[in-house]
């Protein structure tokens, strides 16, 4: 009880963020399932690899990720920035999320295929480097290695743009 008070909001959120357009209850469903995961594995847990925190988070990540991959709906490409706004936000905040996400749409369709596509199915859809690697016929590491020069090349020209970088952790 402790943890869902202390963490119940980051669980919520991420989880919001991931299952976009989902109903309340598929929502509440999920959070529930993340303190029953941290439940089930509490005495395997190793502070010394982390907080609590991050490991709520990465268990809520990961929960929401595999509800969203298992819906059996085509899937739809949703407006960035429909992942990025949460309804807790201020109007400033969404309209400068809006605005950040408008420039990194735009510096994502610049991309040369097949960085472009590796970007969205990593970043939008969750598919990992193996699933990537495999679809697009290339090795694991040129997928990684796209992946990495690409969110610098991405990361210098936001920043030249003067959209803030900033590395939550």
């Amino acid at each position: 009880s402790e943890a869902i008070a202390q963490y119940g909001g980051l669980v919520q959120a991420i989880v919001r963020r991931i299952l976009i357009g989902a109903q309340r209850e598929e929502i509440e469903d999920c959070v529930s399932d993340v303190f029953a995961k941290l439940w089930e594995s509490r005495n395997a847990i190793d502070q010394s690899r982390g907080s609590l925190k991050s490991y709520l988070a990465a268990i809520a990540r990961n929960l929401a990720i595999n509800r969203y991959r298992s819906r059996e709906r085509a899937p739809e490409l949703l407006p960035l920035e429909e992942t990025l706004i949460s309804s807790e936000d201020s109007p400033e905040e969404t309209v400068s999320t809006r605005e950040d996400c408008a420039q990194l749409r735009e510096l994502l369709l610049m991309l040369p295929q097949p960085d472009q596509e590796i970007f969205i199915r990593r970043y939008y859809f969750f598919e990992s480097i193996k699933e990537i690697a495999h679809r697009l016929r290339l090795e694991n590491k040129q997928v990684e290695n796209k992946l990495f020069r690409g969110r610098q090349k991405l990361k210098k020209q936001l920043m030249e743009r003067g959209v803030v970088y900033e590395k939550n952790g």
